[in-house]
């Protein structure tokens, strides 16, 4: 696989995000919700890219104290080649830099390959929300996960 190129989230990229999205959920958003997402300075992301073509996303919300991913997401071709590690990975690097104690995100209690992979990279669960997505069988619990991550200033 060719080498993965991780560049900036902007609103230009929305139909790009909607069809990445698509691929990952059930439910997915609409490219004028990532135009409005990405207005707010608080939320910034990562398209990574292989030989010029989308792979994966994510997008993050930021507070003084917390970084929340509002979602991930993988091109299910290009699951399993170290993309979602990759995206994961700098996602913890902003909220360092960012100086936030800690990175928060959900998933699907049934999403066996995602826990594996926050598992690997040091997330906790911290908590559930039961009933929280709505499936056609009916509704599924989210895990909350937290990484703590150290700020460059050596504080928690």
């Amino acid at each position: 696989m060719s080498k993965i190129e991780l560049i900036p989230l902007v609103a230009a990229q929305a139909p790009i995000l909607a069809a990445l999205h698509a691929e990952g959920f059930d439910k997915p958003w609409p490219p004028e919700a990532f135009v409005r997402l990405l207005e707010n300075p608080a939320r910034r992301g990562a398209l990574a890219l292989a030989a010029a073509a989308p792979q994966g996303f994510i997008l993050l919300q930021q507070t003084p104290d917390e970084t929340e991913v509002l979602t991930f997401v993988v091109a299910c071709a290009r699951r399993r080649h170290g993309i979602g590690a990759k995206l994961l990975e700098w996602a913890v690097e902003t909220t360092r830099l960012a100086g936030c104690a800690r990175l928060l995100l959900e998933v699907a209690e049934t999403n066996d390959a995602a826990r594996a992979l926050y598992d690997k990279l040091g997330f906790r669960e911290i908590g559930a929300r039961s009933g929280y997505y709505r499936r056609s069988q009916g509704t599924e619990t989210a895990l909350l996960l937290e990484r703590l991550v150290v700020a460059p200033s050596g504080n928690r």
